[in-house]
């Protein structure tokens, strides 16, 4: 899986982030998650997705 980086020295600003994954043929569902990276310790916060598109697209 592909993911862009959140740039911390951004934080409170919108930030495009993009991620490509592949999917085995025959998958019936997915999980989409996110995570705090490689932080150990715990966090809290608010998180706003707008413009959310989730898209199928052919294999190559």
């Amino acid at each position: 899986m592909n993911s862009a980086k959140y740039d911390l020295q951004r934080q409170g600003q919108w930030q495009q982030l993009a991620i490509d994954c592949e999917m085995p043929p025959l998958a019936e569902q997915s999980i989409f998650a996110i995570e705090r990276g490689e932080f150990d310790a715990e966090v809290s916060g608010t998180i706003w997705l707008d413009d959310l598109t989730v898209e199928m697209l052919e294999a190559p």
